[in-house]
């Protein structure tokens, strides 16, 4: 291999290699602008970590969702081009330019000091929220080589990173604590298979170009003196730094040429030490056919001592075989690589980077924090926001469209407040039309205007959502929701609220219209889960509606009648919702039990076509008995 910086002894060299020369901290390697700043950080002790002056939980579900809060703080701070959402559960897989996700495990260290953790988030949230600052996604199109794409990711890191360092220096400081934990982490996770750090030529190149551009302080000694020549063709490349995404694409693919002649050569040249080895066999014809060649080691890349047959490989069995090392062993490291960076415009967090409190009761404080979730008003409950699901809503409703009007026109005329206007008076205003009689003398020739008002109304409609619903059961409560959703709706007088509940942890009530909430497809969604815990979930449904009304309910429990508590539980739980202003009917579907055991109100549902009718009747009556009506 030709060498350059040959004036240069080996000393010079390391010490050009050693010396961070990317103008960075020589503590944390991040570059923050110096000038033109308040200051105000030089005033908290050495090692303090910022985030110990904005807060002390009590819990670690209190320190995560205060950490959360902070990050969409942050995010808002930076001024991104568009409105960003903040997630950390584990269920999602993209970034689409709207959304950024944080991993949470650092909350799990308790080694760490809790401020040293929430710096650490921040510094994540911060770092991605770059991404979408700075990075231009449309140049990552047209890169298939997957080593060349880390190296460019790695290169961008560096460069985002300088970007907010130099604009916003301030948010910038929190990248300290995020650079250094999950560098710290890598060194570690590199030490536990010291067969790559050992063996794998191009693994250790690899460790040096990232400890360079990312963490110079990581460096192996060593490697750096075995690899200084190339590393000092590499250093050229990144002085100046990039400044653009295109730019460290290029500087990448530049740099994996380097990397690969360097292997190569060495290839190369243990090939030659063999062929002057009288023991290796004759050397190869270099006419023969590459796809001759038989499995030749795994050389430089796995770091095996090299060809097994003895025999001399073309250039091009070269370059192919040094590829295949490179893939093989990037395969190998890719565990520990990607906790350094993740692809800008796809970031994957899995379950195994969200910390065991985020994970808990099936990831309930990533969704409290997101806002898809909250905790009810009783041990064990969980209220979640469902999405809307249109493909089966309309379904239903195809189903169910032609009931909607019986039921519509009975609340409709149970609701109505209209006018009521009395003749022949005599007092009151002039009715316009008796002027002559006036002027006759008769009396009564006034009028008066009353109204007929009914008290506000609402309708609860829970469904139970648990396992034994499932095929024709599940339907039909979802037919019924929808059915008494589009008859109720858009109903003056009349609010509606509908949630559906099964076992989830605990008990979970689903929300799929309430004031503040109403998606239009929501019901859709509605599914056979786990269990159900019919009486915890009316008292849940109920707690909720008082939440936004304190007006009189009608409230619809459509189930199986199977519940997992005792009949006993659910009839008591009736009977205290029932003098909190709840009218209860059930709509059961094939019930397994008689529902008068629990509900003194009930249908059963056997026929769709009778549904609308009784139910109608059953909605009036209700309505009758608990709204009052004043004439005013």
């Amino acid at each position: 291999m030709k060498r350059i910086h040959q004036k240069l002894t080996s000393e010079q060299k390391i010490q050009m290699l050693t010396t961070d020369f990317l103008d960075r901290d020589q503590t944390t390697f991040v570059k923050i602008r110096r000038t033109g700043r308040l200051g105000w950080e030089s005033a908290i002790p050495a090692g303090t970590p910022y985030s110990d002056y904005m807060l002390s939980p009590a819990s670690d579900e209190e320190l995560i969702k205060n950490s959360y809060r902070l990050a969409e703080d942050m995010i808002k701070v930076m001024d991104t081009p568009v409105k960003v959402r903040v997630r950390i559960s584990p269920d999602g897989s993209r970034t689409d330019g709207k959304t950024v996700w944080v991993a949470t495990e650092v909350f799990d260290d308790a080694d760490l000091p809790i401020g040293n953790r929430i710096d650490t988030f921040l510094g994540l949230a911060i770092h991605e929220g770059c991404h979408l600052l700075y990075t231009d996604f449309s140049a990552y199109k047209g890169i298939t080589n997957r080593v060349v794409k880390f190296l460019e990711n790695i290169l961008e890191d560096e460069r985002i990173e300088r970007e907010l360092g130099e604009q916003k220096p301030g948010l910038a400081n929190f990248l300290k604590a995020s650079k250094y934990y999950y560098f710290d982490r890598y060194v570690q996770k590199m030490a536990d298979k010291p067969e790559m750090e050992t063996q794998s030529t191009f693994a250790r190149l690899l460790n040096c170009i990232i400890s360079i551009v990312r963490y110079p302080k990581t460096v192996n000694m060593d490697d750096l003196n075995e690899f200084s020549d190339t590393l000092m063709e590499i250093r050229p490349l990144l002085t100046p730094y990039p400044t653009s995404t295109a730019q460290c694409v290029e500087t990448a693919e530049k740099i994996f040429e380097l990397v690969k002649k360097y292997l190569e050569d060495e290839e190369k040249e243990r090939q030659k030490q063999q062929q002057q080895d009288p023991g290796d066999g004759q050397p190869q014809d270099e006419s023969q056919d590459p796809g001759e060649s038989s499995q030749a080691g795994s050389g430089s890349g796995s770091g095996s001592t090299g060809n097994a047959t003895g025999k001399k490989l073309t250039a091009k069995q070269i370059a192919k075989k040094v590829d295949q090392d490179i893939a093989d062993v990037f395969d190998k490291i890719a565990e520990a690589l990607k906790d350094l960076t993740s692809e800008a415009e796809k970031s994957t967090i899995s379950s195994d980077s969200q910390s065991e409190t985020v994970k808990a009761d099936r990831n309930l404080v990533g969704k409290i924090c997101e806002g898809r979730a909250e905790r009810g008003t009783q041990k064990g409950c969980v209220v979640i926001k469902e999405k809307p699901y249109k493909d089966r809503y309309m379904d239903s409703l195809s189903r169910v469209r032609k009931y909607i009007p019986a039921i519509s026109k009975s609340l409709k005329c149970s609701s109505m407040e209209y006018k009521l206007i009395h003749k022949g008076m005599r007092s009151g205003m002039l009715d316009t039309g008796k002027i002559a009689e006036a002027f006759q003398g008769v009396p009564t020739v006034y009028m008066r205007e009353g109204q007929v008002k009914s008290d506000r109304i609402s309708v609860c409609i829970l469904i139970d959502e648990s396992g034994s619903m499932y095929g024709e059961g599940e339907t039909a409560a979802r037919d019924t929701a929808v059915l008494l959703n589009e008859a109720i709706g858009t109903l003056q007088n009349v609010d509606l609220y509908i949630y559906g509940h099964s076992t989830d942890g605990g008990t979970a009530l689903y929300v799929y219209r309430e004031k503040s909430f109403m998606p239009k497809y929501a019901l859709g969604s509605t599914d056979s889960r786990w269990g159900n815990n019919d009486g915890t979930a009316i008292r849940e449904a109920a707690a909720r509606v008082r939440k936004h009304t304190k007006e009189n309910c009608l409230f619809f429990m459509i189930s199986d009648g199977a519940p997992n508590e005792s009949v006993e539980t659910v009839r008591q739980a009736v009977l205290d919702v029932e003098k909190q202003g709840f009218a209860i009917v059930a709509v059961s579907i094939d019930p397994q039990y008689d529902p008068s055991l629990m509900y003194h109100r009930n249908v059963n549902l056997t026929d769709m076509s009778r549904l609308a009718v009784v139910l109608g009747k059953m909605v009036k009556k209700a309505i009758a008995d608990n709204t009052n009506r004043k004439i005013q």
